[in-house]
């Protein structure tokens, strides 16, 4: 396997000897990686890992890395950075790990120590920096992993799981025991309003839709409810998972909203624009009480 962490100076060594074009030679290290372009991973707290399912067809393509790797304990929150690495909220020791976005080779610890206490959902800025709810707060990483101040505290914060970033650069933050969802000013960490409340119950995630309504898992009730991404307005449900089902992570790949489920431990896809949008199970395999999940962009 070729290892894309060296893929530069890999790719110029080929070309001059092969003659192939350095396009290709990319392209053909990207498809050995064990995370490829457009895949979808997915942080599983109960067994410490990573698993990674072919974004297309959902299948299971096997684990990141080995478990546990870096010391990984009860993994939640996932995000891919501006620097291509993937970066994974450690529950159960505190931490903020870092691996290679490709490979999934482990790079170090990007955050440790207070107030860095159970890190929750993780996801990047605008300007590069790394958001992460822990605690009672959403706190603020730059990209060098030095703690920056905080993003969202206040007394109307009540458990803040699930984050996304919306119109004009605000936060948005699911208040999950509060049963809302509570918008920020990143910059100043203030209070901004309470955007949406209606058919929520024990809120774990958010995620924009690509014609910019908002989504939002409401656990407790089994679903996934839409809401308009100007006003907050309800609109629908979405989806409505069997009683043992619990979604939790949310993310868009393309049209395609993607699920996690934490309750029967599946990977679920919708297509939320279709004329008859259906949910439908597209894996079981490699999922252990499934929290978070992200999908690695696409190189520009």
């Amino acid at each position: 396997m070729i290892n894309t962490r060296s893929l530069p100076g890999l790719v110029w060594v080929l070309a001059a000897v092969s003659g192939t074009p350095l396009a290709g030679q990319a392209a053909a290290a990207e498809a050995e990686a064990r995370i490829r372009p457009g895949d979808i991973v997915v942080a599983n707290i109960a067994d410490h890992s990573v698993s990674v399912f072919d974004g297309e067809s959902g299948v299971y393509r096997g684990p990141a890395f080995d478990a546990g790797a870096g010391g990984l304990e009860n993994p939640t929150g996932i995000a891919f950075g501006p620097d291509g690495a993937l970066y994974v909220g450690s529950s159960g020791n505190g931490r903020i790990l870092r691996y290679d976005g490709a490979t999934g080779d482990f790079l170090g610890v990007f955050a440790t120590g207070a107030p860095l206490e159970r890190p929750f959902s993780l996801i990047f800025g605008p300007r590069g920096d790394l958001f992460v709810s822990s605690g009672p707060a959403v706190l603020r990483y730059a990209p060098d992993g030095s703690f920056a101040g905080y993003a969202a505290r206040d007394t109307a914060l009540v458990q803040p799981i699930g984050l996304a970033f919306g119109p004009h650069g605000m936060l948005y933050v699911v208040n999950s025991t509060a049963n809302n969802v509570t918008r920020f000013d990143p910059e100043t960490g203030e209070l901004i309003d309470v955007f949406a409340v209606d058919s929520l119950q024990f809120a774990s995630d958010v995620a924009f839709g690509p014609a910019g309504d908002l989504y939002v898992s409401s656990a407790a009730t089994h679903r996934v409810v839409r809401f308009d991404g100007g006003s907050g307005t309800f609109e629908a449900v979405v989806a409505i998972l069997p009683d043992d089902g619990i979604p939790m992570g949310l993310a868009f790949r393309d049209e395609r909203l993607v699920i996690a489920d934490f309750g029967r431990g599946r990977l679920l896809f919708l297509d939320p624009g279709a004329p008859s949008p259906r949910l439908r199970e597209v894996s079981s395999e490699g999922l252990q009480r499934p929290e978070n999940l992200a999908v690695r962009p696409s190189p520009r």
